[in-house]
């Protein structure tokens, strides 16, 4: 009977196998539970807190203030701008305005794709687009990249949209399953036609998500709305965003 008999332990090398997968197992329960509980707290929290009046009030005053800034901004320049060469390309970051009460300047960043705060954008430099960045100038900053810069942008922080889904822009593959009808074949393909903003350039843009950047290494130095040429941070920098690119890049 007993070479019939079932071992009371299983072999050293299972037993340590089982255990490490009951270990991890366990954590990951471990884990959850507690991002759920610190969820629940978050919630019961949020829905405790209230804004006090003041608050509205100063938020409808940034409003005013944007909405006039806008009709002066107009009524003085009109929207035609001079500062940056028609089909050339543009790089816009959003550097400010977590929360923005004027609903024209809002409209504004989400027709350029700039949506939340720290995300930048690779554009083709148009009447429409001048307009815009100039409407807007107190919550962004932009410029003229070079092609370091780009090639930075697509390999570090680059996603597209790949099988509905935001996938890292890495694989030539990939690349060339969604854009090898116009010619576009691999990564290289995609800076060159960025760089040089080709016919297809609206194509690819329209793959590629927003980049979202980290602050500067240094942190932030002067003004945040103040412009550029005034000794602020904000607006316009031509060639010089490539200077202030490396601080967060």
């Amino acid at each position: 009977m007993d070479k019939y008999a079932i071992p009371n332990k299983l072999p050293s090398k299972q037993v340590n196998i089982l255990a490490r997968r009951k270990k991890r197992i366990t954590q990951k329960q471990g884990a959850l539970q507690k991002k759920t509980s610190t969820k629940k707290k978050f919630d019961v929290k949020s829905e405790e807190h209230f804004k006090k009046p003041e608050f509205f009030i100063a938020e409808y005053r940034k409003a005013e203030r944007d909405d006039k800034r806008i009709k002066r901004e107009l009524m003085k320049n009109g929207i035609k701008r001079s500062f940056m060469k028609e089909g050339s390309l543009v790089l816009v970051l959003r550097h400010r305005g977590t929360h923005i009460a004027s609903k024209q300047c809002i409209t504004l960043m989400n027709q350029l794709g700039i949506r939340r705060l720290h995300q930048a954008v690779l554009l083709r430099m148009t009447t429409d687009v001048q307009a815009s960045l100039s409407l807007i100038e107190p919550y962004i900053i932009y410029g003229t990249p070079n092609a370091g810069i780009v090639r930075e942008l697509i390999f570090k922080y680059g996603f597209m949209k790949y099988n509905e889904k935001k996938t890292p822009i890495s694989s030539n593959t990939q690349v060339e399953e969604l854009f090898g009808k116009s010619g576009i074949i691999c990564v290289e393909d995609i800076l060159h036609e960025i760089n040089t903003v080709g016919p297809n350039f609206d194509k690819v843009m329209k793959c590629i998500y927003p980049f979202i950047l980290p602050n500067p290494k240094d942190g932030w130095v002067g003004k945040k709305g103040l412009k550029f040429d005034k000794g602020g941070i904000a607006g316009h920098r031509g060639d010089k965003i490539n200077d202030f690119m490396k601080t967060i890049l």
